[in-house]
């Protein structure tokens, strides 16, 4: 029994910690070249290859879940971003790392925000090990034309967006 309050008061330290939004400086020579490996699914079940998007946009990529708010608080910025710059190669991809127990809840939430941006349910936990093995969130990835990562941060808070808007939009320029 104690075993399982030790677990959940990890998972809650993790996630917690996870909230603090703090920024980690990316290696000038790191990149996930994997990335053009991964394949998932969107929540309507449309195939999604990182493979398609590397080497013709920049790709902003958010782990989230509905239960984690500054995840929520994160969400408007992304739509922002993408309705803004859908057309100029930016791809925004929300990964959900929902359990079994709220998975449901994703759709709905998504249609009744009008979330339009692509999201997919890391059900396998193939994205999360590829891209955030801690499973933080909120957790965010912008990567370059060429599939490299450019930054990463871990958390949220309104104070990101001017930052953020820069960064994509710099990536975004010819």
């Amino acid at each position: 029994m104690w075993c399982r309050g030790l677990i959940a008061g990890f998972v809650f330290v993790v996630i917690v910690a996870g909230c603090t939004g703090l920024d980690v400086q990316v290696s000038a020579n790191e990149d996930f070249a994997a990335l053009k490996t991964l394949t998932m699914q969107d929540v309507r079940g449309n195939p999604v290859a990182f493979a398609d998007l590397v080497g013709k946009k920049v790709i902003v990529v958010s782990f989230w879940a509905t239960f984690c708010k500054p995840c929520l608080g994160e969400m408007p910025f992304l739509q922002k971003m993408h309705d803004a710059h859908k057309n100029e190669g930016l791809a925004v991809i929300g990964i959900s790392l929902d359990t079994v127990e709220t998975e449901a809840y994703v759709l709905p939430f998504l249609d009744a925000n009008g979330y339009t941006y692509t999201v997919c349910i890391d059900r396998q936990s193939d994205a999360a090990n590829l891209l955030n093995p801690k499973s933080v969130l909120p957790y965010l990835l912008i990567f370059d034309k060429e599939g490299r990562l450019n930054y990463r941060k871990d958390g949220f808070s309104t104070g990101d967006q001017p930052d953020l808007q820069k960064r994509i939009e710099e990536l975004l320029k010819p």
